[in-house]
């Protein structure tokens, strides 16, 4: 089959972290991890849709995880991590075939990964659930990929690949079609 459009998930699929942020974080200030996890089960799955502010909420945990610089800084230090894979992308587009990133990442961090790493100019399109008010595995996020996806040549969603490394979402794009 050939496929008119893939949808790449960023973080563990595009982009490799060296180590996960809260990891390294974790590691450098010797906090526990468990005294990170209520900023990402929390505040930030409101940033993942475009609501709220990260750097607002970073200044409201930053002590508490040992940070004591400014939060513009960590994030800096959050998104420093990365190491990025652009060959098969490149590679993809030489054959006409539309690469979109599909992420559930705040608006900060879409910026990042547009201008920091230069995917606003690799990929056709970014899908940045803080920047969309909506993330995978909702159906409006589906629907806003597809829409682009015919525009770039997909007569059927079956023309559209979707890779991602969450199962759920996986099984929400496959019914969605």
């Amino acid at each position: 089959m050939s496929y008119k459009a893939i949808c790449f998930d960023a973080d563990g699929m595009i982009i490799k972290p060296g180590e996960n942020f809260s990891d390294r974080l974790a590691k450098e200030k010797g906090i526990e991890l468990t005294g990170m996890k209520p900023f990402f089960q929390g505040p930030f799955q409101k940033l993942k849709r475009g609501k709220g502010n990260l750097k607002d909420e970073l200044e409201l945990v930053m002590k508490d995880w040992g940070w004591e610089g400014t939060a513009d800084e960590l994030i800096v230090y959050w998104m420093s991590g990365d190491v990025v894979i652009k060959s098969l992308i490149e590679q993809l587009k030489k054959a006409d075939v539309a690469c979109y990133l599909t992420t559930n990442n705040e608006a900060v961090r879409g910026d990042y990964l547009r201008d920091g790493l230069g995917f606003g100019e690799l990929f056709d399109h970014l899908f940045v659930s803080g920047k969309l008010g909506h993330a995978k595995p909702d159906k409006e996020y589906f629907e806003l990929v597809w829409k682009h996806a015919q525009e770039d040549g997909a007569t059927a969603k079956n023309d559209v690949l979707f890779c991602d490394d969450e199962l759920e979402i996986i099984e929400e794009a496959r019914a969605f079609g």
